[in-house]
């Protein structure tokens, strides 16, 4: 049986699918508001996880419920990729450290679904395997 590291459930917040940022687009609407989605999920993950923990550097599995409020069609990989971008995310000028070191901790996702409830809603949980 494998150990729950972290679980969050984090209410009102809408993931934006990641986008490819070449450095032209990093100044574009679509840019700046993935940009600030990344920024505040990794501050909420991080809110949850713990401002004093240590960085998490074993093998992981993913799972995850992303709620979205419209029904617009959303790519899964796309939007575990902006889960997996915050996790990672660090501003040392606001004291964000990130919870893991690299993606390539995550050997596993074990359940990663998105609804269309009219609700935005993330949760995540990381296990150790």
């Amino acid at each position: 049986m494998t150990q729950s590291l972290f679980r969050a459930t984090i209410e009102d917040f809408e993931v934006i699918p990641k986008i490819r940022l070449p450095l032209t687009m990093k100044w574009s609407k679509a840019g700046k508001r993935y940009l600030s989605m990344k920024a505040n999920l990794a501050y909420e993950l991080r809110r949850h996880f713990g401002f004093n923990r240590e960085t998490l550097e074993v093998e992981l599995s993913l799972s995850c419920a992303i709620h979205y409020k419209d029904r617009r069609k959303r790519d899964v990989d796309n939007s575990v990729g902006a889960i997996m971008d915050a996790l990672q995310y660090r501003d040392d000028s606001k004291g964000i450290k990130p919870i893991i070191e690299n993606d390539h901790q995550i050997r596993e996702l074990k359940k990663c679904n998105i609804f269309y409830d009219g609700k935005a809603r993330l949760v995540i949980e990381l296990r150790r395997l």
